[in-house]
């Protein structure tokens, strides 16, 4: 049978999207994260969190079981770890916040809440364990009666019991967050609800050795109280109960927890970073992207037929890689290559006059030097025009270039993406996007916008009208097709940073500030490539908090967007000890302002002048972007040097 609907497999980019079936497009990661010990998975929007913990919950899991053949108790015998998934309601946990009302109280009241809206999903599990006769209710007793007596409700008789008085607890919550005049719900120690039921169900035979595990997503949402609260739970997981957490890069407050210990990485919980610095250049991450990409080929192409080439389930089929300098082509074809070859000539005559050329050795040079691809031509102007150091006479370049000498070759390998990049600006071509690597560097690690990136490629190769994709005959989409998808998804990257909360204005004012200097350094037609590719800085951010804290929040907001990406600080040695930190674009934001993604070159911005990029009025912004994107003689700026 024929399917004639058009369906783009990468549609579906959010977990909520995909309803009962988010177990259909996911793929678990290299290493197995859910254990006996905690997990804290960090990372930005769009990295997987929510995919990853909904996931790896019973629900999912038991479904994604079904489909295999499997019945309930093989589920549980196959199934070790039974994980219940939590979403942190934002909205209930600022209404936590009546200034009449002591801390502490409003403290107890966030753990009843968060013991019942827990416990009424573990009830929805125990129900369907009673419906397929592997667990009694009378099994419950005593818990039933433990739990009623916590909440301060009489003996419940049955879980249909239990449940009703958990919804009564909750609207009294409901109607004290609203009213603190009504009467005060009650308050308990975090976890107690959720002990009692687990442990009880625990002790049926079916489910001796099994860990539950509490998925707390949104962790990021909590005041810092309730990441107290909950930071004692982790710190006394075992092998019985264990909580995880899910949050926004930078959104932990505390490690504090509720005993007047800390949380520490390694003892007390695995970490799962995916904004960790080169996290996108790991195999693991590429072997991630290309299986989650199989699962989607497959359920579309099984629509079609039962009978196709394998090849179709590899992303790199679609996303295919048309050479490194594609480009080439493109500027051998511009007339705007004779005012290159001008400018050459004039260099070489200034070099003439400095180094006595005769008439016979200008022109030989010269064409020596223009008798070559355009990438060379362009390096070659960028030697000449020199005049540092580092500056080698036109007659010397020459016999480099004819011995192919070691040096000569390797100047053509440091600079030519930033000659590429540097003619696409100054010849007016379009910088081609293709193949799959590429796709998986500008996504930075979030596999949100890869997909984003594979969706607008389908998009865009399905409406060809020469030759429009169809999964009846698939074919590998064209360099234009994932070029114009790489262009819209990065254009509206940016577009979309002033919906960000808080503060999106400010960082999408940052975000193009920062891309335009990067573009000015980076396509500066006098540039000598002596630093080739800016597109990341340091700072001295100990010194930004003293500056304007202000500034500070901002970055930090920046970071947990993942507008710029953090590098570990190194320390610099000179009469003090000062602490200097990268951050790097994200590479999704490149494209849009025509610079390369390739991690090469980073520029020094003095805290002051961070400052006004992040908080300064628009005067002070554009004195420091006309700063910033000037280079000096030998491309070394000079930026630490501000004035306030």
């Amino acid at each position: 049978m024929i399917n004639t609907e058009v369906r783009n497999p990468f549609s579906k980019i959010r977990t909520e999207q995909m309803g009962d079936s988010a177990w259909k497009y996911f793929v678990e990661p290299s290493r197995n994260y859910i254990g006996e010990k905690p997990l804290i998975f960090e990372g930005s929007r769009g990295s997987g969190k929510t995919m990853f913990f909904i996931c790896n919950s019973w629900k999912e899991k038991f479904e994604e079981s079904k489909s295999q053949g499997l019945n309930l108790e093989q589920f549980i015998q196959k199934c070790r770890h039974i994980g219940f998934y939590y979403k942190v309601d934002g909205r209930f946990v600022k209404s936590l916040d009546k200034k009449n009302v002591e801390e502490s109280t409003w403290t107890g009241i966030f753990n009843t809440y968060f013991n019942i809206v827990i416990a009424k999903k573990i009830i929805e599990f125990i129900n369907l364990l009673i419906d397929q006769g592997f667990f009694r209710s009378q099994e419950l007793t005593n818990a039933l009666t433990n739990i009623s007596l916590r909440i301060k409700k009489i003996r419940a008789t049955s879980i249909e019991e239990l449940e009703q008085q958990f919804n009564e607890v909750l609207i009294e919550i409901e109607r004290y967050t609203n009213n603190t005049n009504e009467i005060q719900p009650v308050g308990l120690n975090a976890g107690t609800i959720i002990e009692e039921l687990l442990l009880s169900i625990k002790r049926n035979p079916i489910l001796k050795n099994t860990t539950f595990h509490v998925f707390v997503d949104e962790y990021e949402v909590l005041n810092r109280n309730h990441q107290i609260e909950l930071n004692t739970l982790l710190k006394q997981s075992d092998s019985n109960i264990v909580y995880d957490f899910g949050v926004i890069t930078r959104g932990i407050q505390t490690f504090e927890t509720g005993s007047g210990q800390e949380l520490r990485p390694k003892d007390d919980f695995s970490l799962l970073n995916t904004d960790k610095f080169g996290y996108y250049e790991s195999d693991d991450y590429n072997r991630l992207l290309s299986e989650i990409c199989k699962k989607r080929l497959k359920e579309e192409l099984d629509s079609y037929s039962s009978d196709y080439d394998r090849k179709f389930l590899d992303i790199t089929f679609y996303l295919k890689n048309y050479g490194k300098r594609y480009e080439e082509s493109l500027f051998t074809k511009s007339s705007e290559l004779s005012t290159i070859k001008e400018r050459v000539k004039q260099e070489v005559k200034r070099h003439s006059r400095i180094y006595n050329y005769g008439k016979d050795e200008i022109d030989s040079i010269y064409d020596e030097l223009v008798n070559c691809t355009p990438i060379q031509l362009r390096m070659h102007l960028a030697l000449l025009l020199r005049k540092n150091q580092y500056s080698i006479p036109a007659k010397e370049l020459v016999d480099r270039k004819i011995k192919n000498t070691s040096q000569y070759k390797e100047w053509i390998h440091n600079t030519e993406t930033a000659l590429i990049f540097l003619l696409c600006h100054e010849l007016k071509v379009e910088k081609k996007y293709h193949g799959f690597q590429v796709y998986s560097a500008l996504s930075s690690g979030v596999i949100r916008s890869f997909l984003e990136l594979a969706e607008y490629a389908f998009d865009y190769a399905f409406s060809n009208s020469k030759t429009p994709f169809s999964f009846n005959s698939p074919r590998e989409f064209t360099i234009d097709e994932q070029t114009k998808a790489v262009y819209f998804v990065s254009n509206f990257k940016v577009k979309e940073i002033d919906s960000y909360e808080p503060s999106g204005l400010h960082l999408k004012r940052f975000t193009i500030a920062l891309g335009r200097i990067f573009s000015a350094l980076q396509t500066n037609s006098n540039s000598t490539l002596g630093e080739v590719e800016q597109n990341h800085f340091e700072t001295k951010v100990n010194e930004l908090k003293r500056e304007k804290n202000e500034a500070a929040v901002l970055l930090k907001h920046a970071i947990r967007h993942k507008i710029l990406e953090e590098v570990e600080p190194t320390k610099t040695k000179s009469d003090e000890i000062i602490e200097f930190t990268d951050y790097h674009l994200n590479h999704i934001y490149c494209p849009a302002f025509r610079i390369s993604h390739l991690r090469k070159r980073k520029i020094p911005i003095a805290p002051s002048d961070l400052v006004k990029m992040f908080c300064g009025n628009h005067k002070e912004l554009e004195d420091v972007v006309n700063k910033l994107s000037k280079t000096t003689e030998d491309d070394l700026p000079n930026l630490f040097t501000s004035s306030k």
